[in-house]
């Protein structure tokens, strides 16, 4: 298992975009002389590139940005514009464009790793790194296939997104890095996170993994038995075992630490994309439990909960 800390994304790293600002699935920008009404939403552009939704009435007064830290707010933050929805590290939010999505990034220092995941309508994912006018390092990998059990299902059914996440390994030398992702699809293409980062590799997963999902729908009956059903979101989880050696104990421990509360990429099978567990222990997310088994002389093992943003 590789975990990969996020890389924060400033207006200085994130170069350029296909997808333009404000998209035209952003709301009108905020404006002092516009009467706002309970439900309006606007956006806040330049430097903050969020969503606002207002709580009452108003006309004036403190911007969106500034109001949600009053003790009485009149707007609260429902998410970043369509533009960065990408780098918020929230599932249930994602980036979306009618054509093919070009990001351009330049972190101004080392990473070696890179994670896109919650695609749709995305066939093929595309990576350069470019340092100074050398290209140092260029993969583009299908997503689509037919995964079939059939000679019907083989002639006849639809092409399929097989994962739906991907990694990619960076060569870690560079400082000076340009880094550009094509997206390629058709349809309504859109990706949920774009990750990048410095990866650590903390242990070798072991059998027993398990996937789960925290499911929010709820459903009650009425006095004859009849179900309502109120459909929500529901939160995927996971539950693996690794095996470390001992003298990596302190640098897992530290990592412990230091993403307490963290979201980050947290890779099951490393970047061993061609495995079909691949996506399903692949998670953007925060540990729920973090445990150590130090009972095994040569090496200790590790209990980790892992739950998705």
């Amino acid at each position: 298992m590789r975990v990969i800390p996020p890389l924060t994304i400033t207006d200085s790293v994130y170069t350029s975009c296909s997808v333009v600002e404000p998209s035209i699935t952003d709301p009108a920008a905020w404006s002092i002389s516009t009467h706002y009404v309970v439900g309006d939403r606007v956006s806040k552009l330049g430097t903050i590139h969020k969503i606002y939704e207002c709580l009452t009435a108003v006309t004036g007064g403190d911007s969106p940005e500034i109001s949600v830290t009053r003790s009485i707010p009149k707007w609260i933050e429902v998410g970043a514009t369509n533009k960065w929805a990408m780098f918020d590290l929230l599932r249930s939010t994602a980036t979306t464009s009618s054509s093919d999505i070009t990001i351009v990034l330049t972190p101004g220092r080392s990473v070696d790793s890179i994670a896109v995941l919650n695609l749709t309508n995305v066939s093929i994912i595309e990576v350069t790194a470019v340092s100074g006018v050398t290209t140092v390092f260029s993969q583009s990998i299908g997503l689509s296939t037919r995964n079939t059990t059939t000679w019907w299902e083989y002639f006849f059914s639809r092409i399929t997104l097989r994962k739906d996440a991907i990694t990619f390994a960076l060569p870690s030398q560079y400082t000076d890095l340009v880094i550009t992702i094509v997206l390629k699809g058709s349809g309504e293409r859109s990706v949920g996170a774009v990750v990048i980062g410095t990866s650590v590799y903390i242990g070798s997963l072991q059998r027993g993994a398990v996937i789960d999902a925290l499911n929010f729908s709820t459903i009650e009956r009425d006095m004859f038995g009849n179900a309502v059903l109120i459909p929500r979101r529901n939160v995927p989880k996971t539950s693996q075992k690794l095996y470390i050696d001992k003298s990596n104990l302190s640098t897992v421990v530290n990592v412990r630490r230091d993403l307490d509360a963290i979201p980050a990429v947290w890779s099951g099978l490393d970047d061993d994309y061609t495995n079909n567990y691949f996506t399903a222990l692949l998670i953007l997310g925060f540990y729920r439990s973090f445990t150590f088994e130090l009972d095994n002389p040569i090496g200790p093992m590790v209990n980790i909960e892992l739950e998705e943003v």
